[in-house]
């Protein structure tokens, strides 16, 4: 669990606890698939909606700001778009006889070794609460679309393309994914 850090003076604030994390993910899934107000809002709107589901639902201490809220967001549907691309690639394996838990673990381990600083996932928890949610099915079939090689393509094979620059099926605009497809400020 991570704890916050007292800087001084600075305006930053702490790292997000277990339980932020877990509000957050439900705060942006339900606000995603209302089916009211998920589509043609302004991203101002949006996370503002966002924002307010979060403080409402709430049982700890936590002045999160919108901004706050949108950039950490962001960085854990990163974190979990990227983990999902290893999980899958498990799971098309089906291992015979190999529980889920194993599945999981094995897709954390070659999370950490594809990654630079050899950092493991931390965001298991988060993962688990938005993984079958419709806006992250979403995400992650717009990121497989655009890891497919188009046909101007001039690698020879998708295993190919595969192999060029693959990181578990990640792509850096997913941080600008999580808001629906609407207008934007």
């Amino acid at each position: 669990m991570l704890t916050h850090h007292q800087g001084s003076g600075s305006k930053r604030g702490g790292n997000y606890h277990h339980d932020e994390d877990i509000q957050l993910c439900r705060s942006w899934s339900d606000i995603t698939t209302d089916p009211i107000t998920a589509n043609d809002q302004p991203s101002k709107s949006y996370w503002a909606r966002i924002t307010d589901h979060f403080h409402d639902n709430k049982c700890f201490d936590s002045n999160r700001t919108a901004a706050s809220l949108e950039k950490t967001m962001g960085g854990i549907l990163k974190d979990c778009m990227r983990f999902q691309g290893f999980y899958d690639k498990i799971e098309r394996r089906h291992p015979s006889g190999v529980p889920y838990t194993e599945h999981i673990k094995e897709a954390q381990a070659r999370y950490a070794q594809c990654d630079s600083k050899s950092k493991s996932f931390a965001f298991i928890h988060c993962w688990l609460e938005v993984r079958h949610t419709k806006k992250f099915l979403s995400l992650q079939e717009t990121m497989k679309q655009s890891k497919r090689p188009s046909t101007s393509d001039k690698r020879a094979t998708p295993a190919e393309a595969e192999a060029e620059g693959n990181d578990g099926g990640q792509d850096s605009t997913l941080a600008n994914s999580s808001m629906p497809p609407a207008k934007q400020d």
